[in-house]
């Protein structure tokens, strides 16, 4: 992890775990590993001084039959 780069910005910091938990939102196979990333990624969210989102939405790319 390359917290040497973060270690006097703590905002960049939790902006860039932020987008990590988000990537582990897109990768989660099951509806439990997306409820937490999601939890994950609002808290990263808003230890960057960023409001607390209501809730993060996929969009369903799937097409429907």
């Amino acid at each position: 992890m390359p917290i040497r780069k973060f270690k006097t910005d703590d905002k960049a910091y939790a902006i860039y775990r932020s987008g990590l938990a988000l990537d582990r939102l897109v990768r989660a196979d099951s509806p439990a590993g997306k409820q937490q990333a999601s939890r994950w990624a609002a808290a990263w969210y808003v230890a960057a001084g960023g409001k607390p989102p209501g809730k993060f939405r996929l969009r369903d790319t799937r097409k429907k039959a």
